[in-house]
């Protein structure tokens, strides 16, 4: 009997567009570019439908916005301490859930204080840290 023997050559894979594969993978160098670019598109609009859905259930909450617009008629806000003395002025940028808001002041920071410590600032006096000793030692006359 005669054995038949097989050929040493190895049968070259094959993308499903007919390329050849890249080196131990399963699919061609542009099938692979195009299968990435769908996967980054996929995961950035993934990532900016969750921020929106985030942003929206924790930036506008409407009973913390209709709490505020009762007590205020400005989004100006002056933040009070513990004593009621005034700390720091900004501008109410969100409304957070359980009556919370959160103000930027003219330093960029970004407070989250409830509302019961805020009160309007109808003088626009907006200037940042205000200078407790300054607002003490003020001369009357």
């Amino acid at each position: 009997m005669e054995q038949k023997t097989q050929s040493a050559e190895p049968v070259e894979a094959r993308c499903k567009c007919g390329r050849p594969v890249r080196h131990g993978q399963r699919n061609c160098s542009v099938c692979h570019a195009g299968a990435e670019k769908r996967r980054r598109l996929r995961l950035k609009y993934g990532v900016d439908r969750v921020q929106r859905a985030l942003d929206h259930l924790t930036i506008h909450n409407p009973a913390t916005e209709a709490a505020f617009n009762s007590k205020s008629s400005t989004k100006a806000v002056v933040i009070c301490g513990q004593d009621g003395a005034p700390e720091i002025a900004g501008f109410v940028v969100g409304f957070l859930p359980e009556q919370m808001l959160k103000v930027l002041d003219d330093d960029g920071q970004v407070h989250v204080v409830p509302i019961a410590s805020i009160q309007p600032d109808l003088g626009r006096t907006i200037y940042g840290r205000i200078n407790q000793t300054e607002l003490h030692t003020q001369d009357p006359s």
